[in-house]
């Protein structure tokens, strides 16, 4: 089934709409203290959210499903760990796990790490880490119904900005 071409850039529209609401520099929290996660660069990448994935959207040939999937992912991550937080620190390394993640669950082709790796540029080892870190996150639960696979593609599009409800505290 061919997508509406919009899909991959409301997923973008969203993440960045989000990760810009909030401070680049949280990261997880139990309580009040912040502390580091798997997820954190040292600084934040220069790359936009929206260039990223087009990096991995062009290299790794992933179907515009995988990036709903992806996103589906994201949040369900978000909502088994109230305490992890959205941030331009970690939103890449986590968009990439997701997207590698989603292209294995719902592809029947794809790039292997090794080149996921050279496209995200995260070295090899780091990335194995990060996608087996994201499936404890996700209490590898990576099945995605139809039904909910067509309820977030219906909320993505078309991504309205003063219908979007979006936590004031931070997203979880």
């Amino acid at each position: 089934m061919q997508l509406h071409s919009s899909a991959f850039e409301q997923v973008a529209a969203v993440i960045e709409h989000i990760i810009t609401n909030f401070d680049p520099n949280l990261c997880c929290s139990i309580g009040n203290i912040l502390f580091p996660t798997p997820f954190d660069a040292v600084e934040v990448p220069e790359i936009s959210v929206k260039d990223y994935l087009g990096r991995i959207r062009e290299y790794s040939r992933c179907s515009e499903s995988c990036y709903v999937i992806a996103f589906i992912y994201i949040d369900r991550l978000l909502q088994n760990n109230p305490g992890f937080l959205l941030s331009k620190l970690n939103i890449h390394r986590l968009i990439l796990s997701t997207v590698i993640l989603a292209a294995k669950y719902s592809e029947d082709e794809y790039v292997d790490n090794a080149t996921f790796s050279k496209i995200g540029g995260i070295p090899l080892p780091e990335l194995n880490l990060l996608e087996a870190y994201t499936l404890i996150l996700l209490h590898y639960n990576l099945r995605v119904t139809t039904e909910l696979y067509y309820q977030y593609l219906h909320e993505l599009e078309p991504v309205s900005y003063t219908h979007l409800t979006l936590p004031t505290t931070p997203y979880v």
